[in-house]
């Protein structure tokens, strides 16, 4: 319980039955660690239902686009366009392959994003349902899916700035 393993490099690790509530894995990398029966690890469906709402098409979530190569690998992105990408399936890791998506809480916590005409890189967009999400045990609101659609950009009002 409220054990620290930040920036540990865990190999061959065994947490069986283990109570991990308030455990903190930040940047922690994990090689062959078992957490079968362990307990307080994050619930990824419960996370999900806590942080974005459900709309008919399947659950509103955020993306935002920085100065990064993910920017340019997309291009200019509009609303209706498919984001897609392979998924790496370890909630374990923190970052990893997949389409990231945050909660806007997370976004209005001091991510950069880019601003052009009075409207954020900050996108609303649609999580379909039955598309492989991960949300990282150790999450500070970003986790990753192997889609999303882009519903609509946001203005920097709608974020408070």
């Amino acid at each position: 319980r409220n054990a620290t393993f930040e920036d540990a490099e865990l190999r061959d690790v065994y947490f069986n039955g283990a109570d991990l509530h308030g455990a903190d894995f930040y940047k922690a990398t994990f090689f062959h660690v078992d957490f079968s029966q362990a307990i307080g690890l994050l619930d990824q469906s419960a996370w999900l239902k806590e942080n974005f709402t459900m709309s008919p098409d399947g659950l509103i979530v955020y993306k935002i686009f920085g100065d990064s190569a993910e920017y340019d690998e997309w291009g200019d992105v509009s609303p209706g366009q498919e984001l897609s990408e392979n998924v790496n399936p370890s909630p374990a890791e923190e970052f990893g392959c997949g389409v990231s998506f945050a909660t806007l809480d997370s976004i209005k916590r001091g991510h950069k994003f880019r601003v052009k005409d009075g409207k954020a890189f900050v996108y609303e967009c649609i999580l379909p349902p039955f598309v492989q999400v991960v949300v990282p045990y150790n999450t500070t609101g970003w986790a990753r899916a192997a889609k999303l659609i882009v519903r609509r950009q946001m203005t920097l009002a709608e974020l408070g700035f």
